[in-house]
């Protein structure tokens, strides 16, 4: 499964997190999630609350299948974390 990154096109947070992405070489092992969608927004909120949170989901956030990594600190310190492909 591909690390996902939850954001909407509007906050400059989601901007910088596909911004380092982009220029770590990391396009192709990330899936955007784009909350202008409900169905996106739905599956956001479902890792918030598995991972025992309350309230909003902070933006933007990344899912990498185990750990919800939400606000914009926490979202570059997994995006540094992730290995460029081989």
């Amino acid at each position: 499964m591909k690390p996902q990154l939850f954001y909407m096109l509007t906050d400059p947070g989601g901007a910088a997190a596909r911004r380092a992405i982009m220029e770590r070489g990391l396009l192709e092992q990330f899936q955007f999630r784009n909350l202008h969608y409900d169905e996106v927004r739905v599956d956001l909120e479902r890792h918030h609350r598995d991972a025992g949170r309350e309230g909003e989901p902070t933006l933007p956030a990344i899912w990498d299948g185990k750990t919800l990594h939400e606000g914009l600190a926490a979202v570059l310190e997994a995006i540094a974390a992730t290995a460029p492909a081989s």
